[in-house]
């Protein structure tokens, strides 16, 4: 009876640390569905930020028009002088950088699109896995 309480006893011990050892993973995975979740939030400021590059975009690509526009018609109406071309030239260069940077903000925010959609499918994956253990582990718990 002693032997047989003592193989008891063993038997509880290893089952007791096999569920600290799923219940330190448990945690650990935890802790990294976290950090996803707080890297979406990042991600998510990051989108929102974009998206106000993007909306400058298009005004910057109107106020470019209407710039090349008023260029057109200044040219027609009245001419311009050499020092007038070259103002006017430097600001639209300026306008065109302007909206080659907006551009590859429009490009970075297609990219953290496509980053959000990858990290949130990740996400959901570990939160199912996440349950999944969970309940491995409450099944555990009551065998034991």
């Amino acid at each position: 009876a002693h032997q047989r309480l003592e193989q008891i006893l063993m038997s509880h011990a290893e089952r007791s640390q096999a569920l600290l050892d799923e219940q330190a993973s448990l945690e650990h995975l935890l802790e990294q569905h976290q950090e996803r979740e707080q890297e979406l939030e990042s991600l998510r400021s990051q989108a929102d930020k974009v998206a106000l590059l993007n909306s400058e975009v298009v005004q910057l690509s109107t106020e470019l028009k209407d710039t090349s526009s008023k260029l057109m018609q200044v040219r027609s109406e009245y001419g311009s002088s050499q020092a007038e071309c070259k103002v006017q030239r430097e600001h639209m260069e300026q306008l065109r950088s302007e909206l080659t940077a907006a551009q590859d903000a429009s490009a970075k925010l297609m990219q953290l699109r496509s980053e959000y959609g990858s990290s949130q499918a990740e996400c959901k994956t570990q939160h199912e896995q996440l349950e999944a253990l969970r309940s491995e582990l409450s099944a555990a718990r009551e065998s034991a």
